[in-house]
């Protein structure tokens, strides 16, 4: 492990809880919607992570019938936390496939996000509640490109 990574890795076992980053409430209801994705690196609270957005092309099937249907346009955003192993698997398991189909495996993340840049996908969503039920945030569970 490189000198920088064992520093980010005391400084966040030295953070509390509270000093996590919430995620964003930008969502749509779950269930199987064609959407053009794109990742982005971010900086969010002096923490790195990778933004996937999703703009609704059209939504294919919800999940709950009872849920909201997404319109055109609406954009759902996921993060990825980096410098934890959740955050970074959560990512290696959705760009893993993406790599595969766009020809890019093995190449940095960078090109591979160059290459998924406005692709359409087709994206299955699910929500899920924070500890004390307060908040929905969306998670990917699956993501095909068209």
């Amino acid at each position: 492990m490189t000198e920088a990574n064992q520093d980010l890795l005391n400084s966040l076992l030295d953070e509390t809880i509270d000093d996590l980053s919430d995620l964003p409430s930008n969502s749509f209801s779950a269930g199987a919607h064609l959407a053009t994705i794109q990742f982005e690196p971010k900086t969010i609270n002096e923490k790195l992570a990778v933004e996937l957005t999703m703009t609704i092309v059209e939504t294919q099937e919800l999940s709950n019938a009872d849920d909201p249907m997404p319109k055109a346009g609406d954009k759902g955003t996921v993060l990825f936390m980096m410098g934890n192993e959740m955050g970074e698997g959560s990512l290696k398991k959705i760009l893993t496939p993406l790599a595969e189909a766009t020809g890019t495996t093995g190449k940095s993340k960078r090109e591979i996000f160059d290459a998924l840049k406005g692709a359409t996908a087709l994206v299955v969503t699910t929500k899920r509640s924070n500890k004390d039920k307060t908040a929905e945030y969306m998670d990917v569970k699956n993501i095909t490109l068209i």
